[in-house]
């Protein structure tokens, strides 16, 4: 049976985020997954990279954190939290990341979660690779038209949320499938959202098929 992390980085459970993270979990059952989740708000999901995650580390004036995380992976001495993040992440065939837009960027809380946990040799110039074809959805949500996106040579969401997709994921090696948005988050009309919802829903049933991300 293929396995799924949904990771979610939105605080409030009444949120179209939370509805979306629902959603995605629903399909992606009924498509065969096993489904876990890390929502990040809710697990109370310390995002500050610290001495702290290295329980080897004993002289915090030195730190230095690229050696650190050079020695944890030798010996796997790592926090305890890191662990386990990175336990459901290496056993994800196919990981969700949703989170809102805020500032043109995803929240400090998801990238605390992923500066944690993809860390070197394990994420970042990884030995063994464990990470390379393991497939990535971005799924985000924006209180701006589509066409905020396009505007002064922007080039649409997928250059929006470039330093993610490519810098940081596709670099990674992960496989980064065509990233989903939904427009216009803020409105009151409820009816649209939930269209939103039940059109996201019925994408992810096909996730096997899902486009890959081409970049023009």
């Amino acid at each position: 049976m293929p396995r799924a992390l949904i990771v979610l980085a939105h605080p409030s459970p009444a949120s179209l985020n939370f509805s979306m993270k629902e959603a995605a979990k629903q399909s992606l059952i009924e498509a065969g997954y096993e489904v876990e989740e890390s929502d990040l708000y809710r697990m109370n999901y310390n995002p500050v990279l610290s001495i702290n995650d290295y329980p080897d580390e004993t002289d915090p004036e030195h730190f230095n954190i690229a050696a650190a995380q050079t020695r944890a992976w030798e010996t796997q001495h790592y926090s305890q939290d890191i662990l386990s993040e990175m336990e459901k992440i290496k056993n994800a065939d196919l990981i969700v990341l949703q989170f809102p837009l805020w500032h043109s960027a995803y929240p400090a809380m998801l990238g605390g979660w992923m500066q944690r946990n993809f860390v070197l040799k394990f994420a970042i110039f990884a030995e063994n690779r464990i990470l390379a074809g393991k497939r990535v959805l971005v799924s985000t949500t924006t209180g701006a038209p589509k066409e905020a996106y396009v505007a002064d040579n922007l080039g649409g969401i997928k250059y929006v949320l470039k330093h993610l997709l490519h810098l940081t994921l596709q670099q990674i090696g992960f496989k980064v499938l065509d990233p989903h948005c939904v427009y216009m988050a803020n409105t009151d009309n409820k009816e649209y959202l939930a269209e939103c919802v039940q059109e996201f829903k019925e994408k992810v049933k096909n996730i096997d098929n899902w486009p890959e991300l081409v970049w023009d």
